[in-house]
């Protein structure tokens, strides 16, 4: 097994390198610094170790393997704490105007024309803890013509002057070594800290494209569907089959379900339907409209995680409303809530089922982090509060089970008439075409189309938003919010519509549901 990482030298990575290359070393461990230029043609396994920050990364890492066409590998290892290392280089690359005024400020608090400090001494000085935000800050300060950087050698030591730790003495000798190699030296060219020419706009910019091929990359490891069919999808290609059959969602398809018979009904659960399966498969089941044994189920499951704040994790919530008496559950004093053994009837894992399933249907959000907790969503309250219907990937049970059998939609019910709509769309009509068809306004049809999006289904969105206009309204998201339209409005170019607003907050708000 062979290692390969920018920490190391550059030729002990050369030969790393050549080893693999040649088939000495069957194996190697690399972070991305691994060139995009390998071309072996006879690799059969890339796993990752940690999600990638887009799909463009991912595809071009991936593509590494059987290149010469045979049948070849391919394992994410996913934890949604992977966002949190992404987010850290977002900050780091595209750091906000009110961090690059704090580095100036930090450089010009020193009162010296040149400057040597550290990017962990100026970070100190400026409450800046993250090391690559500082030295993003000091780039984007010299590309705008407020300081200049200059290797050591190329400054007097005098021209230092005394000062706090980090300036050098007047008069002493050049640093060499490690600390010369610390930082380059910083000439300040004015020190004029609230006029900066720094342009927010444009870091802004730049950061909402990387957030937004981050959440899309983290819709990619959250999808139930072929996951080729996804990148595809992504890259816009659409003349390809819905399913390859081979990937990690597709090969559990293979074997068709048969909906629960009467025998195998436990305690109105899908427990006996599910034996032998994970609740990783059972996500293959599609959405469905629920019973009303179901949906009061879910009631209370959705009111367990509300009085438990989101200080907990699925288990503990699932153990508390079947009324464990496990010790954590009794140090916790979770048998005083009032949703104490709501579920008593119910198995432990059949409860977290139907929890799994309100994590997908985004009722209830996960936490990132080593130890994740469970809260509910706004969703996830309406759904409690019966002031929304919700559908969920559960067991589908036989007709001849009355009391937990599904009730058939309304014919003129919202959901059918927006399925009615997404299907005019999948046919490939405009949107005009379609209000023709369906006898309505094109903007009931485009509120159509921007709840699918809100709902999960694939649209081409670039027919209502350009990219251009997308960076900014996400942009504008990331400084307003979305509760309220209008201040994202007022924000905006006069050019940007309330409905473009509407498909990116949709996007914006599904993105962040799956996440969670």
């Amino acid at each position: 097994v062979a290692a390969y990482h920018a920490g190391m030298s550059d030729s002990v990575r050369v030969k790393a390198q050549e080893s693999f290359m040649a088939g000495r070393k069957q194996m190697i461990v690399a972070t991305n610094a691994f060139g995009m230029g390998i071309d072996k043609p006879d690799i059969r396994f890339v796993a990752h170790y940690q999600m990638p920050g887009s799909i463009e990364a991912y595809y071009q890492e991936i593509g590494r393997a059987g290149r010469d066409g045979l049948r070849s590998s391919c394992v994410l290892l996913f934890n949604y704490a992977d966002k949190n290392t992404h987010d850290f280089f977002i900050e780091g690359s595209y750091p906000s105007s009110q961090l690059v005024q704090s580095v100036y400020d930090a450089l010009s608090s020193t009162g010296l024309k040149r400057i040597e400090l550290s990017a962990a001494e100026i970070g100190k000085r400026a409450g800046v803890a993250n090391e690559m935000a500082v030295q993003s800050s000091l780039y984007l300060l010299e590309r705008a013509g407020h300081i200049e950087r200059v290797a050591p050698s190329t400054v007097s030591p005098a021209a230092f002057s005394a000062g706090s730790s980090g300036v050098s003495p007047a008069g002493g000798m050049p640093q060499t070594g490690a600390a010369a190699r610390r930082a380059r030296h910083i000439v300040m060219l004015d020190n004029l800290p609230s006029r900066l020419r720094v342009n927010p706009a444009d870091v802004t910019r730049r950061a909402a494209l990387e957030r937004r091929k981050l959440r899309e990359m983290i819709d990619f490891c959250y999808t139930e569907h072929c996951y080729r069919a996804h990148i595809l999808d992504y890259f816009g290609d659409r003349n390809h089959a819905r399913q390859c059959g081979t990937c990690g969602n597709c090969a559990p398809q293979s074997g068709a379900r048969s909906p629960l018979t009467s025998a195998e009904v436990l305690n109105n659960s899908p427990a006996s339907h599910r034996s032998g399966k994970t609740r990783t498969e059972l996500r293959d089941y599609a959405p469905r409209v629920l019973s009303s044994d179901e949906t009061l189920r879910v009631r209370k499951i959705l009111a367990g995680a509300t009085r438990m704040r989101g200080r907990f994790g699925k288990t503990v919530l699932a153990a508390t409303l079947r009324g464990s008496a496990a010790k954590n559950v009794m140090q916790a004093h979770l048998n005083e809530l009032s949703t104490y053994g709501l579920l008593k009837d119910m198995r432990q894992d059949d409860i977290l089922i139907y929890v799994d399933a309100l994590i997908r249907a985004r009722c209830l959000r996960v936490s990132p982090g080593e130890y994740p907790t469970v809260s509910i969503t706004e969703l996830g309250d309406r759904v409690m509060r019966e002031q929304e219907p919700i559908e969920l990937a559960l067991p589908q049970v036989t007709d001849d089970q009355s009391h937990v059998t599904a009730p058939v939609p309304e014919e003129h019910s919202p959901t059918k008439t927006m399925m009615e709509t997404y299907g005019f769309y999948q046919q490939g009509l405009s949107i005009e075409e379609i209000a023709r068809q369906r006898n309505c306004t094109t903007g009931t049809v485009e509120g159509h189309l921007i709840n699918c999006i809100s709902e999960g289904y694939a649209i081409d969105t670039t027919q209502f938003v350009s990219d251009a206009n997308r960076a900014l309204i996400e942009a504008a998201i990331a400084d307003h919010g979305t509760a309220k339209l209008k201040p994202l409005h007022d924000s905006l170019p006069e050019t940007i519509s309330y409905n473009m607003i509407r498909v990116v907050v949709a996007e914006h708000l599904r993105s962040q549901k799956v996440a969670e």
